[in-house]
């Protein structure tokens, strides 16, 4: 009987082909369970929901945004079976419509390279849709935190939506993905990402707060039995002891008056204590909505011009300033958005009302003066839709916020 094909080399390359056979097998069967969850985003029927759509594409029909969601992976043209937006934008979004609300925390990415034209992207955003704009997820952790060829992973707070896209960021080339996966999961390996992604006790501050209560939030959501398997709970424990104790040391500040200007892309807010200049504030530490809806609150500074120190300015987004004719504006302080001069951070101030500078020039001419303001302090009818510190009466106090509003460069007499 003839045994040369049991030789050593033969024996070897059997070998290599098992091995091979095994991590091909184990790969598909990997892209078809995942983790385990129902992937919400799979439609191979290309029709009805979930539907994928995309800012730009390359070459229609061989690239589409339906191959991102068939639940076919390849990374060849035998089939071509992907999404470029080559030839597109600097940034290109790709969306899924899930026709309705789904709950959802963890995106996986199969990005395409060919090696030229299309690579891994720069960056990329996970965003949803909140009802009326798009708004990225919140603690996103991403493996690998740079994006890479074949699969990323993006875990993140779970959300409620119908809608999900990636906003992509071209690096050296255009950007591609194979297959757009999404999960809502909840086991203990998602809850160690999350803890670890804490920063360490000793530098933990007020802005952690939203990621340790997402974190404990989710080790909470675990069966004792998982909850067992997370290793690295004591630096949740800590962490959240780190931030009880900052919480503790806020003191409290009020809110005195809040005036927007005349572009409607400022608002001046009087504090009650001097502010600490020197300390770093924060746009995202402020918060304004009204009629228009929110509005981004894009840097925060000391007012120099102001000789007590208290006032602070809020810069708005270029974009959505404050409308002419909105109403019902409001201002929220988070917990720790100034300084106090002996060095305390402030506790939350929440819904402090701003007055438009529409709603102080009566007399419509872009300036505030005696003429806008006398028929207000002068009509009981008005006064109490003038309380500019809010505390429920209308007194000299309003007066005189009101009267700190006149443009002395351009005030005609009575």
């Amino acid at each position: 009987m003839r045994t040369e094909w049991l030789s050593r080399p033969n024996v070897l390359l059997l070998l290599l082909f098992a091995i091979l056979a095994v991590l091909l097998l184990g790969d598909m069967k990997a892209h078809a369970a995942s983790t385990g969850a129902t992937n919400l985003a799979l439609n191979p029927s290309g029709t009805g929901y979930p539907s994928a759509s995309a800012s730009y594409t390359c070459c229609i029909p061989h690239d589409n945004p339906w191959s991102a969601i068939n639940g076919i992976y390849s990374y060849t043209d035998s089939p071509r079976d992907r999404w470029t937006n080559y030839g597109g934008n600097y940034q290109d979004w790709l969306a899924i419509n899930f026709g309705a609300p789904k709950t959802f925390n963890q995106v996986k990415l199969y990005i395409y390279n060919d090696g030229g034209g299309v690579l891994p992207p720069a960056s990329y955003q996970v965003q949803y849709w909140s009802g009326s704009n798009w708004a990225e997820v919140a603690n996103p952790i991403k493996t690998p935190v740079t994006p890479v060829a074949l699969l990323n992973t993006i875990n993140f707070d779970s959300v409620t939506s119908s809608q999900i896209r990636v906003l992509f960021t071209n690096g050296a080339g255009y950007s591609g993905v194979v297959e757009f996966e999404v999960f809502h999961i909840i086991n203990e390996s998602i809850v160690e990402a999350k803890i670890d992604a804490l920063p360490a006790p000793t530098a933990i501050s007020l802005s952690d707060r939203s990621a340790i209560e997402a974190a404990r939030a989710a080790y909470n959501a675990l069966n004792s039995d998982q909850q067992s398997l997370v290793p690295n709970l004591s630096k949740l424990t800590e962490a959240e002891a780190a931030l009880a104790a900052l919480q503790a040391s806020l003191v409290n500040i009020s809110v005195l008056s809040a005036f927007g200007n005349v572009y409607g892309s400022e608002i001046k807010v009087k504090l009650s204590t001097v502010v600490n200049a020197t300390y770093g504030l924060q746009g995202s530490s402020f918060t304004v909505s009204g009629s228009a809806g929110v509005h981004t609150v894009v840097a925060a500074t000391p007012d120099y011009e102001d000789m007590s120190g208290t006032m602070i300015k809020l810069h708005l987004s270029n974009s959505n300033p404050l409308q002419t004719s909105e109403t019902n504006v409001q201002v929220t302080l988070l917990d720790g958005a100034v300084r106090t001069m002996d060095n305390h951070l402030s506790r939350g101030v929440t819904s402090f009302p701003v007055f438009t500078f529409s709603q102080l020039d009566r007399t419509h001419d872009s300036w505030i003066n005696l003429q806008d303001l006398v028929p207000i302090i002068a009509n009981p009818a008005l006064q109490m839709q003038y309380d500019i510190n809010n505390d429920g009466v209308f007194d000299r106090t309003d007066v005189k916020s009101l009267l700190e509003q006149i443009d002395r460069r351009h005030t005609p007499p009575l």
